[in-house]
């Protein structure tokens, strides 16, 4: 027992070391994110259409190289020997690697020998058929940093991971500005930026883990057991998620053009920021988590769970009061055709709270290994998205896609809470969350007053939710752990 509790304290210590850095990083690097798409947004929604696909693209690199997605090297890497985990990081490189430059040539051959139209097949709003081997490189780049940091956040360098995690989006942020004044254009000034921003992120990590991460020859390294079976399962589950996180925006992609996806992309960007500190100190922290479900630490993983998400709604709706509030002139700030899809913001917020439970669910099953119940969870939510969009999508147009995914999460929560309670984690949710929804509901309505009521009505509502997370606040402005 104190074995297993000295090991916790190692954890807990390691995790409070990295936590102020992923809190300050992440602070620092929310405007640069939204300068990216406000900048991108003002020259024209097309070209944040365009940046839209990338990220369409990003995760469909992940899907298809990384198979069973960065939660499998998260679950394994915590259980070898330091000795072993350069030989589990670098064959896993190369296995993708192969996976993913498979893939590619399986297209060019056959678009090579006339039995698919590449050209056709990705229409009017996609890349040009001739950046395809400059698409090919920039996806081989990306898909060694994504995995190089996510070994970082495996082995607890909480602030390493963080930095490499936002050094990109200040670096894309820096050469779209060089490359545009430079005359590059269109999907070539997207891509170039990105491309090199990639480059100098791998440079960083290697600066830092080269001995510790790569090592070149791993024949005789074998994944430990069970390895295979997982991974393939979570290889689906994982092609099946991004599915379902993306396919809003394929639905735009194919029904709409450029331009809606760049107006639909751009609103949500905009509600990211309501969740992005606790997104990515969650991604950060699951690494501590699946130390504790490997340690069997039911006590304190029920701690840690109540304490995060109450964390996350405390951010979350503060950041939220103001967007809501002030929603008109933040939309207009990438242009007028913006803030008549208003809508969408509060509905992309809503989707947020409901996200958060879901998400840490699923990431619980993933660590405890239940890969196929992950796999039926994400089953269930791409067929209620699709059947709630196809009724929807002809109504409310924009707005009934992310209407879609509300009802899609719901169904998630509700199953995932379930095999969460028949392996003995019984989690409580608060009623704290529904009176949140209904308080950012009530501030939409008021969106359109002036501004003596806005700021009236914003500080009465910051002053309700302090008064209701009244704990949490001492406890974050006294540097004490959420999880403790």
């Amino acid at each position: 027992m104190s074995s297993n509790q000295d090991t916790i304290s190692d954890i807990n210590t390691k995790t409070k070391s990295g936590f102020l850095w992923i809190l300050v990083i992440n602070i620092l690097a929310a405007p640069v994110q939204f300068l990216i798409s406000l900048t991108l947004g003002r020259i024209s929604p097309e070209l944040l259409g365009k940046y839209g696909f990338l990220e369409i693209l990003l995760n469909l690199v992940i899907t298809i190289g990384m198979f069973g997605g960065p939660n499998l090297m998260i679950k394994y890497i915590p259980s070898l020997k330091v000795k072993e985990i350069p030989f589990f990081i670098s064959k896993y490189i190369k296995q993708s690697l192969l996976l993913l430059l498979g893939v590619f040539s399986i297209i060019w051959f056959l678009d090579v020998f006339k039995l698919i139209d590449l050209g056709g097949l990705l229409g009017d709003n996609t890349p040009p058929v001739s950046m395809y081997k400059w698409i090919v490189l920039w996806s081989v780049l990306y898909l060694t940093y994504y995995i190089l940091n996510s070994s970082q956040s495996a082995i607890l360098q909480l602030k390493d991971f963080a930095i490499a995690s936002k050094l990109y989006f200040f670096l894309l942020f820096f050469f779209l500005i060089i490359f545009y004044y430079l005359g590059v254009k269109s999907w070539h000034l997207i891509f170039y930026s990105s491309t090199v921003a990639i480059v100098f992120c791998i440079i960083f990590i290697l600066s830092k883990n080269f001995k510790s991460f790569l090592i070149f020859n791993t024949k005789e390294y074998s994944f430990p057991s069970g390895f295979w079976r997982y991974s393939i399962t979570m290889y689906l589950s994982t092609f099946l998620t991004f599915l379902y996180e993306k396919l809003d925006q394929i639905i735009i992609l194919m029904v709409f053009d450029l331009k809606f996806l760049g107006i639909y992309f751009g609103i949500m960007k905009v509600a990211f920021i309501s969740k992005l500190i606790p997104q990515i100190i969650n991604r950060g922290l699951i690494s501590s988590l699946s130390n504790l479900i490997h340690l069997n630490a039911i006590d304190e993983i029920r701690v840690y769970y109540r304490k995060i998400i109450s964390a996350n709604y405390l951010i979350c709706t503060l950041i939220s009061i103001v967007l809501i509030v002030f929603s008109n002139f933040i939309l207009e700030l990438f242009g007028s055709v913006f803030a008549d899809y208003k809508l969408i913001l509060l509905l992309f917020i809503i989707t947020a709270f409901i996200d958060f439970y879901e998400t840490l669910n699923t990431n619980i099953l993933i660590l405890k290994g239940e890969d196929k119940k992950v796999f039926i969870n994400t089953v269930f939510k791409n067929i209620s998205f699709l059947v709630s969009a196809y009724f929807l999508l002809p109504i409310f147009n924009l707005e009934g896609l992310v209407l879609s995914r509300i009802i899609s999460l719901i169904i998630g929560v509700i199953y995932t809470r379930y095999n969460l309670n028949k392996v003995s984690y019984h989690f409580n949710y608060s009623i704290k969350t529904l009176v949140l929804i209904v308080l950012i509901i009530l501030l939409y309505m008021i969106s359109s007053y002036s501004v003596t009521y806005k700021i009236i009505f914003s500080l009465t509502s910051i002053i309700i939710v302090t008064l209701m997370n009244k704990k949490d606040i001492v406890n974050i402005l006294k540097n004490i752990p959420i999880w403790k």
